[in-house]
């Protein structure tokens, strides 16, 4: 996907909470499946240093990627409480939609 292509990993990781949060909101809703998105999704859901609003879209945007339920459950038990419900929904959506 041309936009992951454009945003190199570090170029990404260096921009503001909001442009990245925005990001994983737009990957999240064209939701192309795995690949180069995926990856970045998982990289900003597993980086602890990432702002929570970044996570937290990141999970939205993984339930819309996939449906590894195991891979989000890991998250089910944050003690971050945005970390931890977004995963608990994500998890809950995936379930509604592939059961």
């Amino acid at each position: 996907m041309v936009l992951c292509q454009l945003l190199s990993r570090s170029h990404f990781k260096s921009q503001p909470a909001l442009f990245k949060h925005e990001v994983c909101f737009v990957l999240g809703q064209i939701g192309l499946g795995k690949g180069i998105q995926e990856e970045l999704i998982r990289e900003c859901i597993e980086n602890d240093e990432e702002e929570d609003i970044v996570r937290h879209e990141a999970l939205a945007a993984a339930a819309s990627q996939s449906s590894d339920e195991q891979y989000l459950q890991k998250f089910a038990e944050h003690p971050c409480p945005i970390i931890r419900e977004s995963a608990q929904v994500a998890i809950y959506e995936i379930k509604y939609w592939h059961d």
